[in-house]
């Protein structure tokens, strides 16, 4: 099995997969999705079904998306890292039939399991993929603190991969490491990259900053992507930046010195900035070559348009993309596709300026939402929560910058009779919010500094940490 119009042209016998203890030829690689196609059409997907997959990194992820693609299901792809009421709800949201997953989270959607599946040897011929269908829904934090499910084609991630050719020009002796999570488009584009450009894909037996670190001694890959938290923690052994190509870093707010820091230990950084709604990273900016730019996201890569809709009398504006890579819209939500998709151009919700040279600077990330560690955290989920406690009489949610994590959620908390601590106030919430939504700061006050229209200036909150 294979598809005729979306892959690369591969030895057999040459390696694709990459793991702690084996490697796996594109060959083990084609007979394993073809036996995946038929366990999962024997459990009753069908053509237009809609899949979750609630999945650690692993090569059982991928031969799952590889065989929902020959189906023509669609995979909907569930953050790991959520409660199970969460996942629920995402998954009734977009009408899931199906969930793969380790463990069985709800009766009412039919569970499969990749540990149970029986896998039968089959070959099935090549297929020619429909380039406009959905290939993944893939959620992203709105500001309403709804997650929204950002539809990608096919010809998404196409385009997106020859975007990221032409820059980091690829060779078939390149490798990728599964870096991030495959639920966020950073780490899916690193399998869509490693299969479309023919490139050996490095799977680590966890996330964790030593798996991760064992798998890059081990195999030394040629690109990564990190987000800084990872890049503070991490310390490699026998690194040989001569093998090393580039190290993509993106994710949020990046300070300066963490970049120059990491060139000097021959990281040789590309730092990125982009978004589900773009099929990942849309500009790039050299850091070594542009020394005096590192504030900058860099230039849009080649055919994508990057401009800034510009405030009345004010250089900034919001930032907006054109391309081929940019989504066909949210699922189930036109009202929002309308607000984000106008004229073949995606405005972002962030604002920046774009200077003399062409460069883009990131001023605001997506208004409010606090990234860390390279997760969106809305803070008006975490402020909606609070409002539920009888002994809080208002509170607000914002991020503030933090050398490891490059933000973490902090409160501004008005009580009424009785006070709590910051790790008082967080027991409160462990019942309602996974552990990485949990607050890293609190401040009490009185009053709060607002506006005429009793808006709250989150700016001067800020200025309290």
């Amino acid at each position: 099995m294979m598809f005729t119009n979306f892959g690369p042209k591969y030895n057999l016998n040459t390696n694709f997969l990459l793991t702690s203890d084996k490697k796996i030829r594109w060959y083990t690689f084609v007979n394993s999705v073809n036996k995946y196609i038929k366990a999962l059409h024997d459990k009753g997907i069908r053509k237009n079904d809609f899949v979750a997959i609630d999945l650690e990194n692993s090569v059982e992820y991928i031969y799952s998306v590889f065989a929902l693609w020959y189906i023509e299901a669609t995979p909907v792809l569930l953050n790991v890292r959520l409660m199970d009421k969460e996942k629920i709800e995402l998954m009734e949201f977009t009408n899931c039939k199906f969930l793969i997953s380790i463990k069985k989270i709800t009766n009412e959607i039919n569970h499969i399991s990749p540990n149970e599946l029986e896998l039968k040897k089959i070959k099935y011929r090549n297929k020619k993929l429909d380039l406009s269908r959905t290939a993944i829904i893939i959620f992203t934090s709105g500001s309403t603190g709804k997650p929204k499910g950002v539809m990608l084609t096919f010809s998404n991630l196409i385009a997106n991969n020859k975007s990221s050719d032409e820059l980091l020009k690829y060779s078939r002796l390149n490798s990728w490491i599964a870096s991030l999570p495959f639920f966020h488009i950073g780490g899916f584009s690193i399998i869509t990259r490693s299969y479309l450009s023919n490139l050996k894909l490095i799977i680590s037996d966890s996330l964790s900053t030593n798996d991760l670190q064992k798998a890059f001694e081990k195999y030394k890959p040629s690109f990564a992507s990190f987000v800084s938290t990872q890049l503070i923690n991490f310390n490699v052994k026998n690194f040989e930046p001569k093998k090393f190509k580039k190290l993509l870093l993106g994710g949020g707010f990046i300070r300066n010195n963490l970049i120059t820091k990491g060139n000097k230990l021959g990281w040789n950084i590309f730092k990125v900035y982009g978004a589900s709604e773009t099929t990942a990273f849309v500009t790039a900016l050299d850091t070594i070559k542009y020394k005096h730019k590192l504030s900058s996201a860099g230039k849009p890569l080649k055919n994508f348009t990057v401009d800034i809709v510009k405030e009345t009398n004010k250089n900034e504006g919001e930032i907006i993309i054109k391309g081929h890579s940019v989504f066909k819209g949210y699922f189930n939500n036109e009202e929002e596709t309308r607000k984000k998709l106008k004229k073949d151009f995606y405005y972002t919700g962030d604002f920046g300026y774009k200077d003399d040279d062409g460069f883009i600077y990131v001023l605001a990330r997506r208004m409010d939402l606090i990234i860390s560690g390279g997760e969106n955290i809305n803070p008006f989920e975490i402020e909606e929560v609070l409002s539920r406690n009888k002994n809080i009489a208002e509170a607000y949610v914002i991020g503030i910058e933090d050398e490891k994590w490059g933000q973490v959620p902090a409160a501004v908390v008005k009580f009424k009779d009785k006070k709590y601590s910051l790790d008082e106030l967080n027991d409160y919430l462990k019942e309602y919010l996974p552990s990485f939504k949990l607050l890293k700061k609190m401040k009490e006050v009185s009053d709060f500094p607002k506006t005429s229209l009793h808006k709250i200036k989150r700016e001067e909150l800020k200025k309290l940490f």
